[in-house]
């Protein structure tokens, strides 16, 4: 574990240092390429809310009591 840790370390130190020291791309980015990235998020936030949610109503299921309706 100890070995991942220090190769961990020595990769982060690598990006960072070229994140650092690298030059601007002067990318253009169209409109078709940014409302892709846009409905990417959106899809990725959905599906993190749907998987969180759905779990979340399954235990509340569980340890929720029946309601007597005996009136």
């Amino acid at each position: 574990m100890k070995f991942i840790y220090i190769d961990l370390k020595i990769v982060l130190r690598a990006v960072l240092l070229y994140v650092a020291f690298s030059s601007p791309a002067y990318a253009y980015v169209d409109p078709g390429s940014a409302l892709l990235l846009l409905q990417s998020i959106f899809a990725i936030v959905g599906a993190a809310l749907t998987f969180i949610k759905k779990p979340r109503q399954m235990i509340a299921k569980l340890f929720s009591r029946k309601k007597n309706n005996d009136a």
